[in-house]
């Protein structure tokens, strides 16, 4: 694997959200700086495929604590409501 390639696996627990509110904002990649400004700082659709498709992508930029910033491509692998 070359050294600037990054996988993340996450598994998140949303004590403050309900059901609805967590899948209205993950399958729309559009939201998440409304939900996690501090960390999402833009996201563009990069498709015309709308949300909640399989295989629809974003171009994200995040950044963290730490001082750097993150930029990447969301793409919907799998939706279960």
């Amino acid at each position: 694997m070359a050294s600037n390639v990054f996988r993340f696996d996450e598994s998140w627990d949303i004590p403050e959200g309900t059901p609805q509110e967590v899948w209205d904002v993950l399958s729309d990649a559009q939201l998440l700086p409304l939900w996690w400004g501090d960390v999402y700082k833009e996201v563009d659709p990069l498709d015309k495929r709308g949300k909640g498709v399989v295989g629809a992508r974003a171009r994200a930029r995040a950044r963290g604590a730490l001082p750097y910033e993150l930029n990447f491509i969301i793409e919907a692998a799998e939706l279960i409501p």
